[in-house]
């Protein structure tokens, strides 16, 4: 059973709590791996270090400009270079780029307010239409990027040594609903020899996508937040 199931139901003393010692051991044993010890402080970008040539350089060229081999790949790398761009904000997570293969694409944060970005990325060789043509429904988490997808791409990442950070960094935010918006950014891209190339990027921030009804599905949140104040009341380390 996925965690995203687990974290539905009642069975064990604190569900969260098991989820968040999950993701606790898998980050600890990435960190191992990568030369880091225990609760190192990596400074910037510690969730998935993503150098930045992997948005530029590491691919082939034509004409000087990067080429990629897959649309969902260019779309992703229109996303972060439109979010790295953004005053302020620091891209921490890219999902295809850093090895995991579903759910959130690239996470950033704020650095002044701390407030997170969460995105879905898109990419199309046609002309960019409308949120409800991208975002489409999925089997077992709902839409893409209403707040009860998610949260369950969210808990998916328990079980990634890649990304089992990302959970201990959010879950509490999400849980408690704040600090974190959502934006989808669609990249239009041209094919060209050996692949793809970013052009523009259109942009809905969560002010545009708060008002699509079909967007609005979200977790029971009042179970989630019991499961917070629990853990607070018996002061069990989060992380």
């Amino acid at each position: 059973m996925k965690n995203s199931d687990t974290l539905d139901i009642a069975g064990s003393l604190n569900p969260l709590h098991h989820a968040i010692m999950v993701a606790d051991l898998n980050r600890m044993a990435w960190l191992k791996e990568h030369g880091g010890e225990g609760s190192i402080d990596l400074g910037k970008g510690w969730l998935v270090p993503l150098p930045k040539e992997t948005a530029s350089e590491a691919f082939p060229l034509h004409n000087g400009q990067p080429v990629y081999p897959k649309v969902e790949t260019a779309g992703i790398v229109g996303a972060y270079r439109h979010i790295d761009s953004m005053p302020g904000y620091e891209v921490i997570f890219c999902n295809d780029l850093a090895y995991e293969t579903s759910g959130i694409d690239v996470i950033a944060k704020h650095l002044e307010t701390g407030r997170y970005l969460l995105c879905e990325a898109k990419g199309t060789t046609n002309a960019i239409s409308y949120p409800s043509s991208y975002l489409k429904k999925t089997k077992n988490k709902g839409r893409q990027l209403s707040w009860l997808w998610v949260w369950r791409s969210l808990v998916d990442f328990v079980d990634s040594p890649t990304a089992s950070s990302v959970f201990l960094e959010l879950y509490r935010q999400m849980i408690m609903e704040q600090g974190i918006e959502r934006i989808l950014c669609v990249t239009r891209v041209d094919e060209v020899a050996g692949g793809f190339r970013p052009c523009e990027t259109r942009v809905w921030r969560e002010q545009e996508l708060s008002g699509l009804v079909w967007l609005q599905a979200a977790k029971d949140w009042q179970k989630l937040r019991g499961w917070v104040v629990e853990m607070d009341k018996l002061q069990i380390k989060d992380n």
